[in-house]
């Protein structure tokens, strides 16, 4: 919902890989089918709620970032195989395994996009694990810290992004389901 509510600025923003004013759309699109999965239901095992997520990602993808959050998910999910909880050595195999599934479905992968936030996250979240941090609700902070200073640097790493002085939509998008997730855990 963090991100449906802000698609238009999404689309406004909206420069890379072309300027098509479709991102939010198409994440809204793609988000809103997994809300259709979620709703409603209570999952009782970590990798069941994973697959449906996916699953429907998958079935809702429309566009680039459609396609690259679905796959995100589909790794996030595969990760989560044949566990009941979300403990912190999963949840840091899950955001690595989003990250790499995602760049995998790239021909050329691009830095400075949402594939660039999506390893950013992945890279914070292990980190704090190997520091012995095991409170899922303070990783998720700092990766959520993370992810906000990857998204800032996103024009840094991108010419059309700083040319035009925005910062990539979908990685903006991704952030926001990042801090939509932050918010319900609080």
């Amino acid at each position: 919902r963090n991100l449906i509510s802000r698609q238009d600025h999404l689309n406004k923003i909206n420069v890379f890989p072309v300027p098509d004013g479709d991102t939010g759309t198409n994440m809204s699109f793609t988000m809103s089918s997994i809300l259709e999965v979620c709703i409603e239901q209570k999952y009782t095992r970590i990798d069941d709620f994973t697959r449906v997520v996916s699953e429907a990602a998958i079935d809702g993808a429309r566009g680039n970032s459609g396609v690259l959050i679905a796959q995100f998910f589909v790794g996030f999910a595969e990760a989560c195989e044949k566990q009941e909880k979300l403990d912190y050595h999963t949840l840091g195999k899950a955001f690595q395994n989003g990250s790499t599934s995602a760049r995998e479905a790239m021909e050329d992968p691009k830095e400075g996009t949402i594939l660039t936030v999506f390893q950013d996250l992945a890279d914070e979240i292990n980190s704090c694990i190997k520091e012995g941090l095991n409170d899922i609700y303070e990783i998720m902070k700092k990766g959520y810290a993370a992810a906000l200073q990857s998204l800032e640097e996103t024009p840094q790493k991108l010419k059309i992004l700083k040319k035009t002085n925005v910062v990539d939509a979908g990685a903006l998008g991704f952030v926001l389901i990042i801090q939509g997730i932050l918010n319900s855990l609080e």
